[in-house]
């Protein structure tokens, strides 16, 4: 339930940005999108090399420096991520116990 709630918020963010995104925007995406494919999770395990191969392709066009800001980049969106999921966790905890009262 986590990873579908999760990748689906990433799917629906990345599709917004996509047309405007950064170098940093489309490699996160594209590594995103690789390892729900890689589980099963809403792309099928068959496009697995196909996001591994846009995300090489991103990454590989950084320099050394913009690599390292990437690095930085996806540390903190990692971290935005599970903020995220951990309101959304609340959240259903709170309506659960609502519907329990």
């Amino acid at each position: 339930m986590k990873t579908i709630i999760l990748s689906v918020s990433i799917v629906l963010c990345a599709s917004v940005f996509t047309s405007c995104a950064t170098k940093f925007e489309k490699a996160y995406e594209a590594e995103c999108n690789y390892r729900l494919a890689k589980d099963g999770v809403c792309y099928e395990v068959s496009d697995t090399l196909k996001f591994h191969r846009e995300f090489v392709r991103e990454y590989e066009s950084m320099d050394v420096l913009e690599k390292q800001r990437y690095s930085s980049y996806r540390m903190s969106r990692k971290a935005e991520e599970k903020r995220e999921w951990n309101k959304f966790q609340e959240e259903q905890k709170a309506i659960a116990s609502m519907l329990n009262d």
